[in-house]
């Protein structure tokens, strides 16, 4: 089935057999090896499907081989925001965070799966690994452009693509002046450096992609700016196979270099501190307390105590069961009587975002007398002994 509209490199279709599907019939030699996760990368992409995608945060993500078996269960490394494009389309753009798992040059497949339906989708094949040499896209659009709301999306959509940088070569601009005596002028030749890229294989379908890539807006190359001079020009069929070398030209903008980070995924940050507030001597929760993260955390660091007056730091508090987003710190060694105190700390994600607490009106507690007598007044409602 050939699809001229979704352009999207990590394009996905409700049938296996679609996803799977090559457009030159007649190909002896099928090669689908150009689009590459790198296992240590964040990658991103924004649907263009002809129906609409819901997956309501009910879905998992896995990849497959090419008989359809699970290789590897990914979802807690899928990120989707659902969105209704300019022609009432429900698309989804998802984030992929690093694999951290190499599966070298077995072809492989993104399959999504809504746990409350029958939908199921299919990537084009991919390949996970770092051993190809390869280039980083990313590129993006003001507004509408080949069948993706940019405008209401908003994102950088990203891939890695088999491909070097071949030569560098001059590229002048001079002009041609006549002066009022009648002599002809040259100016001063202004001298930029122009790149050409190589890719010795590639399929149709990812040359169609990176055709229209190139004609983004904003493209990055690899962190930098580049603008494009030649766009892609497919050569000669090679045999009876399904590829043939293409290459691009273009100039770097070494001042304008990008790093996305991640786009979907939420912010590393708490939800709840504990302690927390006024208390008095009778309910401070001097031992252990519970504090959570909004996501899954992969180290906490620098637990410290200190004195909201002057700031004098009091001491390092224990920390210990991390639990997905929970840890729990201990007060109980430190014997608090009167006074306001706070507590910093440092934390890490299993994404590698780092959360550092170093405001010290966030994580604020304070010990003191009761404003009314607990056995006078109800103490939900006032701060009683």
């Amino acid at each position: 089935m050939i699809d001229n509209l979704d352009k999207s490199f990590l394009r996905l279709k409700t049938s296996f057999a679609d996803a799977k599907f090559e457009l030159l019939q007649d190909s002896e030699f099928v090669y689908r090896e150009n689009i590459v996760l790198n296992p240590n990368n964040i990658y991103t992409q924004i649907s263009n499907s002809l129906t609409s995608i819901a997956f309501d945060d009910s879905y998992i993500v896995e990849l497959v081989d090419c008989a359809d078996n699970v290789v590897l269960d990914i979802t807690d490394k899928v990120f989707i925001n659902e969105f209704q494009d300019h022609k009432g389309i429900y698309q989804i753009a998802f984030e992929i965070a690093p694999i951290q798992e190499d599966f070298y040059f077995e072809r492989l497949f993104l399959r999504f799966t809504h746990l409350d339906s029958d939908l199921k989708l299919w990537s084009n094949p991919i390949l996970v690994t770092e051993q190809c040499k390869t280039f980083r896209l990313e590129y993006k659009n003001y507004s509408y452009y080949q069948g993706i709301s940019y405008e209401i999306a908003n994102i950088y959509q990203s891939i890695d693509l088999v491909g070097y940088i071949n030569l560098p070569s001059t590229k002048e601009t001079t002009k041609i002046y006549t002066q009022l005596n009648g002599d002809i002028r040259q100016s001063r030749p202004i001298q930029a450096i122009e790149y050409l890229f190589n890719i010795d294989f590639i399929d149709s379908f990812t040359f169609t992609r990176l055709s229209t890539a190139l004609n983004s807006e904003l493209i990055y190359i690899n962190g930098i700016r580049f603008i494009k001079s030649e766009n892609v020009q497919s050569d000669e069929r090679q045999g009876k196979s399904n590829y043939f070398t293409t290459s691009f030209k273009g100039q770097f903008n070494e001042t304008d270099t990008l790093d996305l980070g991640y786009q979907i995924l939420p912010a590393f940050t708490y939800v709840t501190l504990n302690p927390l507030g006024m208390f008095t001597t009778v309910t401070f929760p001097s031992g252990v307390n519970t504090d959570t993260m909004n996501l899954k955390i992969k180290s906490i660091s620098n637990v410290k105590l200190w004195n909201f007056t002057n700031d004098a730091f009091i001491g390092n508090v224990p920390f210990n069961s991390i639990i997905n987003n929970s840890f729990n710190i201990d007060l109980s060694s430190f014997g608090l009587s009167f006074g306001e105190y706070y507590i910093t700390f440092d934390a890490v994600s299993i994404y590698n975002q780092i959360f550092n607490l170093t405001d010290k009106n966030i994580y604020k507690f304070s010990i003191q007398n009761g404003h009314y007598n607990n056995t006078q007044y109800n103490n939900l409602q006032y701060f009683t002994d």
